[in-house]
């Protein structure tokens, strides 16, 4: 009977690490398409001939729309099951894709105007994070509901890193295939998110929601809570300065450098890899065999990114410079982000983490609707403003957060 039960528990274990790698899959085809469109979206509306704030409104109002989203589709995940909820948004996000791809194909060849062009833009990708929003919650529903307690929380790890492996392998396919066609990698990315369709569908099975109603129930956390409300602050002041630099990094490579959008694209796709990987290795290397304290974090953090935008401030002409600053910003990010999430999860009860993570998706959320519509506006003025506006914002995420931790 032992030999047996261990034999079921083995085969159990298998069957649901397949399946949380079959969602990794679908995420890391999630985070390629992502990460990619940061590195195209730049040089194709130079093509096109829309400015870069107006490539700031299309980015910020399709975040916008997929923060206002997200409570429809947690109760969409309730009535149609985890897995078809999952399934669903990624046949969701690979059609996006692809209308995406082609409206930008349509466009950089003046098949229509540039306004035009512009509204199409904006109606795509606002309509695919609408029908997206809940790729990542059911990913996260599926796990919670196919595991126990003790093994929860590798699972969401597993998870949570998704996105990250998406970030370094977008970057990279688009500096590779980028040289032949630099919309040929939004096609590419459309073809790869299918290929995670087809794997779910035959892998993943209907789960049976196995979570108490005390694992479902959320304290919620106000924003007017004086315990959270500085780190409410800090994080979104941090994904601002993230989001800030993300969306206009390609726009300043093509300046400097005078690149035709094939070029760019290769080169804006080696930084972007380099930033990622050196993000990855800080939360999943450094600080897991270190395990700093939360101030090391923060300042070591808040001075590595300091760093990393004065490289780009005063090293223009090279891209030696670029990636070092890149690196930089990897590493500042990589410890600021986990430190200040920390901070709001220490500054709570043990009932209120549940409410805490939403508040602090909540918060990142926000930041990536401020952060792209401001870099592209303020890097139109002067892009070395810009980066000191983000070196600004650094210190200020750091000092809203430190509030909280003297008071514990």
């Amino acid at each position: 009977m032992d030999s047996y039960n261990k034999e079921t528990i083995r085969n159990t274990y298998s069957a649901g690490l397949i399946h949380h790698l079959t969602l990794v899959v679908g995420l890391v085809c999630v985070g390629i398409g992502q990460t990619l469109l940061y590195t195209i979206l730049g040089p194709a509306s130079r093509e096109i001939g829309i400015s870069e704030f107006s490539v700031g409104i299309i980015v910020t109002i399709a975040a916008l729309v997929i923060t206002l989203s997200s409570g429809m589709w947690g109760r969409l995940i309730d009535r149609l099951g985890s897995r078809n909820a999952y399934l669903a948004g990624m046949i969701f996000y690979t059609t996006g894709t692809l209308f995406l791809g082609y409206g930008l194909h349509i466009s950089v060849n003046h098949s229509i105007s540039a306004l035009s062009a512009f509204y199409l833009l904006l109606v795509i990708r606002s309509l695919t994070g609408f029908l997206t929003a809940g790729i990542h919650p059911a990913a996260m529903t599926y796990v919670a509901e196919s595991t126990s307690s003790k093994e929860r929380g590798a699972g969401i790890a597993l998870i949570a890193s998704a996105y990250g492996i998406g970030s370094i392998i977008g970057p990279i396919l688009g500096s590779v295939i980028g040289k032949v066609s630099f919309l040929l990698p939004i096609f590419v990315a459309s073809a790869i998110s299918l290929l995670g369709v087809i794997l779910g569908f035959f892998v993943l099975k209907p789960q049976k929601k196995s979570l108490t109603n005390k694992e479902k129930e959320r304290i919620l956390i106000r924003l007017t809570d004086k315990r959270v409300l500085p780190i409410f602050i800090g994080i979104s002041l941090t994904y601002v300065g993230f989001s800030c630099f993300q969306q206009t990094l390609s726009f300043y490579v093509q300046d400097v450098f005078n690149l035709n959008p094939e070029r760019s694209i290769s080169k804006i796709g080696g930084l972007f890899a380099t930033m990622a990987i050196f993000m990855i290795i800080t939360q999943l290397l450094l600080i897991q065999i270190i395990k700093p304290s939360i101030n090391f974090l923060l300042y070591c953090g808040m001075w590595s990114c300091v760093t990393g935008f004065m490289f780009l401030i005063l090293t223009t002409q090279t891209f030696n410079g670029l990636y070092l600053a890149c690196g930089f910003l990897g590493i500042g990010f990589g410890m600021m982000i986990p430190a200040i999430q920390s901070s709001a999860s220490l500054a709570v009860t043990k009932d209120e983490q549940g409410g805490v993570s939403g508040f602090l998706f909540g918060a990142s959320a926000f930041g990536y609707v401020i952060g792209p519509v401001l870099g592209t506006y303020i890097y139109s003025i002067d892009p070395n403003m810009l980066f000191l506006i983000c070196i600004m914002v650094t210190f200020l995420s750091i000092f809203s957060t430190r509030i909280v931790l003297n008071k514990k």
